[in-house]
């Protein structure tokens, strides 16, 4: 009785199932959506290297009750825009800045709304019953804008979508609506909009007297990150690697206390191949920030290791990546770290 239990649980097992991807193309799965009107067109912009969209993969679209849903109402295509040249493309017209980025789009192939990031299954699985039932999406929202509403809880909320929306025409008339009626509002939707228009003169002709301007400001900390994460993507985006170093290196002097920042910049520096002795000092003080972290430590060791490599300082990388192994014995990424630094130093 016992091993006819078992070999059921064993084969209910191996029947579980598996999310359903759709293998047609995009105008292909629009069509369809024209013959079932009721479901959504989902794509997946991910990276098979990518930690946040393995995550995603193996948690949270492999959840049978999102698997469930989502089999019932989306049409659901996975897209590489980090190797693939059409999916790039898309990617940047729906104004993409990193991955998983999760879309979420209806028959006529506009957008309804949109999830960045690794979210648990039961997060996810809320947030995608409220895109399919149109709760608070940028779609209602912006129809309730068209419509002449002008809650400050909408307008909030619509503040927040258009921060990352493609529909930049529209999304200028609910920042010149924010500016325009700014008493009512709180202060973070009437920055979201200065910080809109200030992105705009960025991108139109380069000039960042706007955007210091607004780091200036405000004295508000998040503000001020805000604006200096803006100014280095702009800067990287458009290749202007030195200014990019140098805005990186004001940020990061700035906000010396925060580990992620200071490990953004050090690890930057390493694929610009700037301000390496700054970039050491920098990991070294992130290492120290992460004592009690070892997890994020061994990351930041690790960076603190590739611009010691960088620096032809070898022993001292090979002694930096060996604490992180020591925290991490498990990845090979980080074996490999250190073959590529002895075999710099038999060189």
């Amino acid at each position: 009785m016992i091993f006819r239990i078992f070999i059921f649980l064993l084969l209910s097992s191996c029947t579980k199932e598996s999310y359903q991807w759709y293998n047609g193309s995009i105008a292909k799965a629009l069509s369809k959506i024209s013959n079932e009107p009721e479901k959504i067109l989902f794509l997946d912009f991910y990276s098979e290297n990518w930690g946040a969209c393995v995550r995603l993969d193996a948690e949270t679209l492999s959840n049978q009750a999102v698997i469930t849903f989502s089999k019932q109402n989306f049409i659901s295509i996975k897209l590489k825009p980090w190797t693939d040249e059409d999916a790039s493309e898309l990617f940047n017209s729906f104004n993409g800045t990193g991955i998983p980025l999760l879309l979420y789009l209806n028959g006529d192939g506009i957008e309804i709304d949109r999830i960045a990031g690794y979210y648990p299954a039961d997060e996810y699985l809320k947030k995608i019953t409220d895109i399919y039932n149109g709760v608070d999406t940028f779609l209602s929202l912006k129809n309730s804008f068209i419509s002449g509403s002008r809650t400050s809880e909408m307008l909030s909320k619509l503040s927040e979508k258009c921060k990352s929306s493609a529909d930049v025409e529209f999304c200028n008339s609910v920042y010149l609506d924010i500016i325009d009626n700014n008493s009512n509002l709180d202060s973070a939707v009437v920055f979201t909009a200065e910080l809109f228009f200030a992105k705009n003169q960025l991108n139109k002709d380069g000039t960042p007297s706007e955007m210091i301007r607004l780091i200036n400001k405000h004295d508000n900390l998040d503000y001020q990150k805000d604006a200096y994460q803006t100014l280095v993507y702009h800067y990287q985006r458009s290749g202007e690697m030195v200014d990019e170093a140098k805005i990186y290196k004001e940020f990061s002097d700035k906000f010396n206390a925060d580990s992620n920042i200071l490990n953004g910049y050090a690890w930057r520096m390493t694929e610009l191949k700037l301000n390496l002795e700054d970039a050491l000092i920098k990991s070294t003080l992130a290492a120290q920030l992460t004592a009690e972290n070892p997890e994020n430590q061994a990351n930041i060791l690790d960076t603190k290791a590739e611009i010691l490599w960088l620096l032809d300082r070898y022993e001292e990388a090979i002694d930096v990546i060996n604490l992180a192994i020591d925290i991490n014995s498990d990845s090979d990424y980080f074996r490999e770290q250190k073959i590529k630094f002895q075999n710099s130093k038999k060189e």
